[in-house]
């Protein structure tokens, strides 16, 4: 990878001076920190250091950036954060994974109890760079359980960790110290290596096969080795650093002893970590409640001195439904809500002006996807019609009134410069003319494909994140060019088989997106990738698997980057789905609730499991006067 990822088009990292003194953190109480030594190290570094990102081989290490002035910390004045209290979340859907091994994607509470190797940086200010979007480039990201890492060389990444980590103490681990070996156990499991097949992620993010080899240093159990097939660093750091639940270090001990005949640690009970929070309690369909670790590693970055977490108690709230939680969040029972439609947040502002409104730029691109290998959907001009049919700006005008981007997005995020087609504007101009609003030209297209009319029917989540008002609209447009489409809504669960488990969904489906992704982009643009799990819709493209191809073996940043936009620009030109609008959204937060401006993954799973929930959760903390008057 290169050693500076350039982020220019991130609107999104703009936050308030008043919306972060509302929602941030400081600190008092005294403790002390731990360094970590290795023969493969050149320096001994604390958690707030992390080694340069680079193509050659090095182990130079740089310090993290804390932004400092004559007048201190960006932080100071943010308030002081006090040890106590309860931080209240809420899951949209039950509970049913208590072990990453399980099916990539579920719901998950399990980074409150676990760890990461690398995390965000906490002392980095949010109107540079607020992680409101899901990818952490290299440069916004440094240790946690990691005490600090490099690449030895282009395919060796290097991972010194921390002394004196232990596990909570509970059977079977009973707060033992946390060594090389876990890792590498906990990584040889989720994977496979070694055995050629693993837990479901082995399948789902093929990326991983490209790790030759983990191990640990024989010098020092303290450093793990991972050795890579690839020597392209971009790619290895978008693996390892990805905010997922792959990444989540589990313990050995506990998969000795509890593990199913399935090899899943899946029974609440046995849910140990060394993460921040300890499982109490769990009530299917209710909630489950998690208390502070009291021997957690973890010292507050901004304040050293300060062990974390701060808060007593994490409790998660079980509520599917989306009014039910807003009326939670009104009457003080939620601390957090992500997601909220403008309407929502139009009338939530009106009944609770109190309740902090964190506007966050949209990253998840709403489309109608198409079986790209089944008639009529099979034909180019057919799928360059339906897209044609659509008026995206007059939708982001009227629908959303100006609160949406008018333009179209590739599989990269719009906002991601560099990493893909970037906005629709600067777009080739003969790419743009298939995406413009041009009815009569969609008329032409069908006609010359041979369809005077075409009759098909959409499979759709019914839940507010996919907006069925919308899909109305789409409905509506079609029906202008000759296109009968007929709307089946289903749950999640049952959308989640009919479409992407089975890959037996109709023609069309709408709720799975592969565009606008704000994630990896390694991740993103393998999802077309022919028998990726991920690709319902049914795409097998030699170009597509070439490019992809590409992008895994670049030897250098710049073909890295060249692959990244190829893909984007190719997929973008076969229409394999319509892209549809990139609604700006809205997340909510109770004023006593400190630390919280609308980071990804931070707190609630509307969008999916909260995969940063333990690093952010133990940072918060709660300002008990303010609560106490609430």
């Amino acid at each position: 990878m290169k050693t500076k990822f350039i982020w220019l088009g991130l609107s999104v990292l703009l936050v308030t001076t008043m919306l972060l003194a509302s929602c941030s953190s400081s600190t008092t109480t005294s403790t002390t920190t731990s360094t970590t030594t290795s023969t493969l190290a050149t320096t001994s570094t604390p958690i707030t250091t992390v080694p340069t990102t680079t193509t050659q081989a090095t182990s130079a290490a740089i310090t993290t950036p804390t932004t400092t002035s004559a007048a201190g910390n960006w932080w100071d004045s943010l308030g002081t954060p006090q040890y106590g209290g309860t931080i209240t979340i809420r899951d949209d859907a039950n509970i049913t994974n208590w072990d990453p091994y399980s099916s990539p994607g579920s719901d998950s509470i399990t980074d409150l109890f676990l760890d990461n190797l690398t995390g965000d940086m906490w002392t980095e200010n949010p109107a540079t760079y607020s992680y409101q979007v899901d990818w952490r480039p290299p440069d916004y990201v440094t240790g946690r359980m990691a005490a600090s890492y490099e690449f030895t060389s282009p395919s060796t990444w290097v991972v010194h960790l921390r002394h004196g980590m232990h596990w909570q103490n509970l059977p079977p681990v009973n707060g033992r110290e946390v060594v090389g070996s876990d890792i590498v156990a906990s990584y040889v499991r989720q994977f496979g290596l070694g055995q050629g097949t693993g837990s479901p992620y082995y399948s789902w993010y093929t990326q991983w096969n490209q790790l030759q080899s983990l191990t640990v240093d024989p010098t020092d159990p303290y450093t793990v080795i991972f050795q890579w097939k690839t020597s392209n660093s971009e790619f290895i750091n978008e693996l390892v650093n990805s905010a997922d639940a792959s990444n989540q270090i589990t313990c050995p001990d506990v998969v000795k002893a509890y593990a199913d005949s399935s090899g899943q640690v899946n029974d609440w009970q046995h849910a140990v970590g060394c993460g921040p929070f300890m499982v109490t309690d769990f009530v299917d369909g209710s909630s489950a409640d998690l208390v502070r670790n009291p021997n957690y590693y973890g010292m507050d970055e901004r304040y050293p001195q300060n062990q974390l977490p701060y808060a007593d108690k994490v409790s998660v709230l079980i509520m599917p439904d989306d009014t039910t939680a807003l009326a939670a969040v009104r009457t003080g029972k939620i601390d957090i809500m992500y997601g909220l439609s403008n309407t929502d947040a139009s009338n939530m502002q009106k009944t609770n002006p109190e309740i902090l409104q964190i506007p966050v730029q949209g990253t998840t691109t709403l489309t109608i996807e198409e079986r790209n290998d089944k008639a009529p959907f099979n034909n180019l001009q057919v799928r360059e019609a339906l897209q044609e049919a659509i008026n995206l700006p007059e939708i982001a005008q009227t629908y959303y009134q100006g609160n949406c981007s008018p333009y179209p997005s590739s599989m990269g995020s719009m906002y991601l410069t560099g990493w893909g087609l970037g906005l629709y504007p600067t777009w080739p101009s003969e790419l743009k003319a298939t995406y413009d609003y041009n009815q009569a030209g969609a008329k032409a297209l069908l006609a010359a494909a041979g369809y005077s009319t075409i009759n098909t029917d959409c499979v759709a989540i019914s839940t507010n994140l996919w907006d069925i008002n919308l899909l109305e609209i789409v409905q509506s447009e079609f029906a202008q060019i000759g296109v009968t489409m007929s709307i089946r809504q289903m749950d999640v669960g049952a959308w989640t088989a009919f479409v992407r488990q089975t890959h037996s969904e109709d023609a069309l489906s709408y709720g799975h997106s592969a565009y606008g992704a704000s994630y990896e982009p390694i991740f993103s643009i393998g999802q077309f990738t022919t028998n990726n799990s991920a690709n319902t819709a049914m795409v097998s493209d030699p170009k597509i698997d070439a490019i992809y191809a590409r992008a895994v073996n670049a030897t250098s940043g710049a073909d890295f980057k060249q692959a990244i936009y190829d893909m984007n620009y190719y997929v973008a030109q076969q229409h394999i789905s319509v892209v549809l609008t990139t609604p700006n959204t809205t997340a909510l937060c109770q004023p006593w609730l400190k630390g919280y401006n609308g980071q990804a993954f931070a707190a609630d799973f509307v969008t999916g499991a909260p995969l940063y929930a333990g690093f952010y959760l133990s940072r918060f903390w709660v300002d008990s006067s303010l609560k106490k008057g609430s």
